[in-house]
């Protein structure tokens, strides 16, 4: 059981910010958050306790559909940019 769920439980009961992210090559702030490193190591139980807890909190639950609204939007332009 690498995605330390114990861990996690502890964290996420005491306030852990799911907001923060990792620094992306060379873009602060543009790499992955919590979710994103569960989802790209398989940690199922992991990710199946961060979706509930953002699920059952307003302020995370704003949080990361404003980011990931920011990544896709962000995301699309650099993909229309290339195609020019």
């Amino acid at each position: 059981m690498f995605g330390h769920e114990k861990l996690v439980v502890l964290l996420l009961n005491n306030g852990a910010n799911l907001s923060v992210v990792s620094n992306g090559p060379g873009k602060p702030g543009h790499g992955y958050g919590p979710l994103e490193w569960a989802v790209q190591n398989k940690h199922e139980n992991i990710v199946t306790l961060l979706l509930k807890h953002i699920e059952q909190n307003e302020g995370e639950k704003k949080a990361f559909v404003e980011r990931y609204e920011a990544k896709n939007k962000a995301a699309l332009q650099a993909g229309m940019c290339q195609g020019k």
